[in-house]
């Protein structure tokens, strides 16, 4: 009979420690904490009915808060190097470097999905040889962000998560040749890890 008891002890102690490890694992995942990630990759850009189009190579950071399991908010701020071609009138090819930022409201679905989007602001940086022409100065665009992304393993595991993101930028580029706006977009696929 002692020996009974003893075996319902050791086997009901390590599945009280495993019911009590959940219920830790909700609580952290449903109270506010803070999340941090950094990624790379590239991406195109474009300059739509104005012939221009380019490749860029980008780098983001994130901070913000994870409000509970589903919501977060987080600043993403950003730096890339832009490869762009012209091909209206006359064919050639400029350099130049954008930094941009922005405000997200993301949403997770099932502990690794995530959608997010919110307002951006970006400076472009360029070469300036092409006197007079649309890249002559630096030039800030207003616009916004949306950003889908999955996180591997996911949420419910405390280590860093890999993460896969594609993130896209409309913005109103001001064209210096003419003094009207033009939209820009932007899109980027990123790898990287994230803290939380």
């Amino acid at each position: 009979m002692l020996t009974c008891l003893c075996s319902e002890v050791a086997i009901a102690a390590p599945a009280a420690d495993e019911a009590a490890d959940q219920v830790e694992t909700i609580e952290t995942y449903q109270n506010p904490r803070v999340r941090v990630a950094v990624e790379a990759g590239g991406g195109f850009f474009t300059l739509p009915g104005t012939g221009n189009f380019g490749m860029n190579i980008a780098a983001h950071a994130r901070i913000g808060t994870q409000i509970n399991s589903l919501f977060a908010l987080v600043y993403q701020g950003g730096i890339g190097i832009l490869d762009v071609t012209y091909d209206g009138e006359q064919s050639d090819e400029w350099m130049g470097g954008v930094i941009q930022g922005s405000a997200l409201a993301m949403l997770t679905l099932g502990g690794f999905f995530e959608i997010g989007a919110g307002p951006a602001l970006d400076l472009y940086i360029w070469d300036g040889s092409w006197g007079g022409g649309p890249f002559s100065e630096p030039s800030f665009a207003p616009g916004g962000h949306a950003r889908v992304a999955f996180q591997f393993p996911g949420w419910e595991f405390r280590r860093p998560n890999f993460v896969l993101g594609w993130d896209a930028r409309a913005a109103a580029y001001p064209m210096h040749r003419d003094g009207d706006f033009r939209p820009v977009v932007v899109g980027e696929a990123t790898a990287g890890v994230e803290w939380h």
